[in-house]
């Protein structure tokens, strides 16, 4: 049974509840502190991944396009080609597929 079931005064009932009451806050304060740090984690990585997803597509400075950005130049040339549109539709990439017209 509770130990506020077990207090003899209104006081004590109110100073068991209030012990209590503090101690949840302390547990949900750290949870929030937990969550808050893991959020940042999760946001520092998204942006890793965002520059590092960036670097494919365009890219070092002075390199031309990076190994993404090559691909798609690629599959441009080869959509645009007379037998490569072909091979593109039998491989089932669309005309307008992968951002490139």
């Amino acid at each position: 049974m509770a130990d506020w079931a077990r207090a003899q005064s209104p006081a004590a009932v109110e100073e068991i509840l209030d012990r209590e009451n503090k101690r949840m806050a302390d547990s949900l304060a750290s949870k929030v502190t937990r969550l808050k740090s893991l959020a940042l984690d999760i946001d520092r990585d998204a942006e890793d991944q965002n520059r590092y997803l960036d670097s494919m597509v365009r890219g070092s400075v002075g390199a031309g396009r990076g190994p993404l950005g090559q691909a798609l130049v690629a599959l441009r040339h080869l959509r645009g080609s007379r037998g490569g549109a072909a091979l593109c539709d039998l491989a089932g990439i669309p005309p307008s597929g992968l951002g490139f017209h």
